[in-house]
This record gives structure tokens, C-alpha cells and sequence, in this order.
């Protein structure tokens, strides 16, 4: 059955003369864009948040499952559990700045030109409150240099004296080689990019400039290979496919993710690839909306402004009210279409490879005859 889009819309494609646009941001940017309530919103609600997912142990211990008969009122308490449970494992780590390290290294207290030579010219001697009440970011330390300057102590050296007093759990004073050169790239070869990311969240701040390093690392690596095809068997089966969004789209890391890949890198195709690839419809809509604002000068954005369009749906919802039951979201075969329509309008202004519009454009009309024919078997009950 031929689809009439729901709107009028323009099918310019971009030529090879086309110009186009640089959306590269800062990562002061990127903490004012991930700090906006709707950025933010729209960030946790395209996290897949399926329960049976997202608490997959990683390691799975022989033991017999446990049933229990529960009354409606016990029932109704763990489901409740169990959504603020997957809302917190799906609490997404902050973006934040890079920390500027000349900062505390220009705050000199004193200079004693008597101490000059008291200390070898490579030894330094640290001062530490150690008292339990203080923060690790506004507890007092402070270096004396052996040119008897006193001073703050700066990022770096309050990380490593934080962790010899006061070790986290799951962090290490000296950082791992994992992190570092040749390992790393292993590592991101092999595809282990939900290991680096948790263990960068454990051993670094959020705007540490090596933690910023290691995850733009790792979302580069994972831009290259955002186009792979998409191989699983089961639905909570997220070892055997290629395509690393398929990997991380149910964890806390995706929202960072796909924000850096929006808004840093210009590249929101291989996101839209993977929702419509799985016809999560409803993270698709959301999706698109989240390239409206990130990218207002987008290709995309500035056609849908040009036609007057609103936004696709659905519409942003709360994301406790979705998580409790999204059986309830409002989506219609209406709606369904109009967000396959939204994606090819996208598909035709953005600057995509040719293969990738095509491949784009396949599984928007294979998704356009699975909503014809599910209609006409509706029809015919």
C-alpha cells in the first residue's frame, strides 16, 4: 500500500556542492546542553529502559531461581522497587568541562625565601586535612615547594592525595594501563566499551581531563562503527551483535553518548539507524527531537522550520511516568507514521552517505509495510 505522508514536505537531496555545517562544540557546551532540563529528559527517555535488560547480571552464578507467591499489595511493591531500581542502575554520569589546572596552581599563599634549600630540589611536602567531616573537593591541601613557596595544591595532586587518604571503592592510586595507549585501543577493538566507561566512572572525576579523553575516546570509536549491522537473536541477548549502540543503548552511558555524537560530532545518523533498525518508535521520535535542539542549524532543523512542522512525536513525558509502565504510552499507527515520515525528511536534507540513505530508507519502508499489513489483519478481525 503507497504512503501519503501526513505533511507537506520538501525531498531536496543535499548535492556534492552542498556546504556543510560544523557543529562542533566545547565541553562547556556540552555541560550547559546536558544541563538543560529538556536535554536532560530527552536524554533518559531514549536510554532503553527495559527492566529485563538493564539488570542482566554480567556474571551469571549456578544456582536454582527463587519463586514466591506474592498478595496483589506485595506485587505492587516490587514493581515499584524494581522501577526505582532500574532508574537509578540508568542514572546517567554527568558532563561536565574539562577543569582548567592553572586555576589552583596560580593560587599562591606565601613564599619564604628561608626555606630555599631546606628540601632536595625534587621532594615537595604536602600538607592534608584529614578531617572525615570535609569534602575530597574542599578539603585543605597544600604543597610546599622546595623554593619555600606555599601553595593550594592542584587538581591533580588533590585526586592522588584523596585517593591515599581516602581510597573510593573500585578506584586505584596509580590509574590502570588500561587507559593508556596500545591497551586501550585493544580494548576499544574489542568491543569492551561498557567495561572502560564504568571503570573510568570509578577512577576518575567527571571533569578530570583524562576521564573526558578516555570516553571521547571511546564515542569516537564508537561513531566508526555505528553503521554495523545489527545480529541478536534475543531481545536481552546483547553479546552476539556487532553494532556497539545495540551494546550500551540500555545503560547509563548512552545519554552522554548520544549527546557527544549530536552535539560534538554532527553524526546523529547511526542513532536513528539503530532505534528504527529495532522499531523502537517511541526512542525514535525523541531521538529526532533531541537533534531539533541540539542542532537548531542543522540541514534537518531548518527544513522542518521552513515547512512549519512540529515536532515528531511523541511528546516529552516524564521519565519515572514512563519507566512505571510504558505499556501506557500514547502511540498511535498515526503517530507511527508521521515519525517515519520525520525520518525521511531526515534522511533526504542530512549530509548522509549515499549507502547510508539507503539503508536508512530500507527499513523505513519495510517498517511502512509491517504497520499495512498489521492494519488490514486489524481490519479484516
Amino acid at each position: 500500500m503507497p504512503f501519503r505522508f501526513l505533511f507537506p514536505v520538501r525531498t531536496t537531496r543535499l548535492n556534492a556542492f552542498t556546504p556543510r555545517i560544523s557543529f562542533s562544540k566545547t565541553t562547556k557546551d556540552l555541560q550547559d546542553l546536558f544541563a538543560d532540563p529538556k536535554v536532560h529528559t530527552l536524554l533518559r527517555l531514549i536510554t532503553y529502559s527495559n527492566p529485563n535488560v538493564v539488570h542482566q547480571p554480567w556474571v551469571k552464578k549456578f544456582q536454582k531461581d527463587e519463586i514466591r507467591l506474592l498478595s496483589d499489595q506485595e506485587l505492587q511493591t516490587v514493581k515499584q522497587f524494581s522501577v526505582a531500581f532500574t532508574n537509578q542502575r540508568l542514572q546517567m554520569p554527568p558532563v561536565l568541562a574539562m577543569r582548567d589546572e592553572s586555576d589552583t596552581l596560580a593560587l599562591v599563599i606565601s613564599k619564604d625565601e628561608k626555606l630555599q634549600g631546606l628540601l632536595p630540589s625534587n621532594y615537595k611536602l604536602v600538607f592534608t586535612d584529614i578531617s572525615a567531616g570535609e569534602t575530597p573537593r574542599r578539603r585543605l591541601i597544600v604543597v610546599r615547594e622546595p623554593d619555600g613557596t606555599l601553595r593550594h595544591a592542584s587538581a591533580s595532586e588533590r585526586d592522588r592525595i584523596n585517593s591515599t587518604y581516602f581510597l573510593l571503592p573500585g578506584r586505584r592510586v596509580r590509574v590502570p594501563l588500561m587507559f593508556y595507549g596500545q591497551h586501550l585501543q585493544d580494548m576499544l577493538n574489542r568491543g569492551q566499551y561498557l567495561y572502560i566507561l564504568d571503570r573510568a566512572c570509578n577512577q576518575f572525576e567527571p571533569d578530570d581531563p583524562e576521564y573526558i579523553r578516555i570516553c571521547h575516546s571511546v564515542y569516537n570509536h564508537v561513531n566508526a562503527n555505528s553503521w554495523a549491522p545489527i545480529h541478536s537473536t534475543t531481545e536481552t541477548d546483547t553479546t552476539s551483535t556487532e553494532n556497539p549502540l545495540r551494546l550500551l543503548r540500555h545503560t547509563r552511558h548512552y545519554g552522554p553518548l548520544a549527546l557527544y555524537l549530536i552535539a560534538y560530532l554532527g553524526s546523529p545518523g547511526g542513532l536513528v539507524y539503530e532505534a528504527l533498525q529495532c522499531q523502537h518508535y517511541a526512542r525514535l521520535g525523541w531521538l529526532l527531537r533531541l537533534v531539533l535542539i541540539l542542532r537548531p542549524a542543522s540541514p534537518f532543523a531548518l527544513a522542518l522550520k521552513e515547512c512549519n512542522l512540529p515536532p515528531p512525536p511523541p511528546a516529552e513525558m516524564d521519565v519515572g511516568t514512563y519507566l512505571a509502565d510504558q505499556s501506557r504510552l500514547p502511540l498511535t499507527s498515526a503517530d507511527i507514521q508521521n515519525i517515519l515520515s520525520y525520518v525521511q525528511m531526515f534522511v533526504d536534507r542530512e549530509p548522509l552517505a549515499d549507502s547510508q540513505k539507503r539503508l536508512l530508507m530500507q527499513h523505513v519502508e519495510a517498517c511502512r509495510e509491517g504497520l499495512a499489513a498489521n492494519c488490514q489483519e486489524e481490519a479484516l478481525g
